[in-house]
């Protein structure tokens, strides 16, 4: 998997603003394996003015994994997406930005779920359905809380 300048080969997870946090976990292996991990969660290091030659040093390196990480970013998301974190200038305030506008994905599986669960509760079996329907009905309802990362007690 390790190519050219350590870059990865294949395919990287497109993130087109659906199934976030699926997304999200698969990015956060994708920099802990290019090492960038830091950078996008705690950001670049301030710089001042008068900053000595060796803390000049210190930052070039955390420059460079910075603008990888915000390569794989752009690497890894749709075009509808970049549009939004096309004006960032560090990692951080990139994922920032897309933890800030999808993380509320989030809430609304939270009421999915809560719909679900009530349509279980209330669910009978028919008179015209025979056992093996109602069991499948069971099932899908159960697959589509599953879905919900919801976890499911036999």
């Amino acid at each position: 998997m390790d190519g050219l300048g350590g870059m990865m080969q294949g395919s990287l997870p497109i993130f087109d603003g659906n199934s976030f946090n699926d997304w999200r976990i698969k990015m956060q292996a994708i920099f802990a394996f290019q090492d960038v991990t830091v950078v996008v969660l705690e950001g670049l290091p301030e710089l001042g003015s008068k900053a000595t030659d060796e803390e000049k040093r210190n930052f070039k390196p955390q420059h460079k994994m910075d603008i990888k990480a915000r390569f794989i970013l752009y690497q890894c998301v749709g075009p509808k997406v970049f549009h939004r974190i096309s004006k960032a200038e560090t990692a951080k305030e990139i994922w920032e930005i897309l933890i800030k506008t999808y993380r509320d994905g989030d809430k609304s599986k939270k009421v999915k779920m809560q719909t679900l669960r009530r349509q279980f509760e209330c669910l009978t079996m028919e008179e015209s359905e025979t056992a093996a329907m109602y069991f499948n009905k069971i099932q899908e309802h159960v697959s589509a809380m599953g879905a919900c990362r919801d976890p499911i007690i036999d």
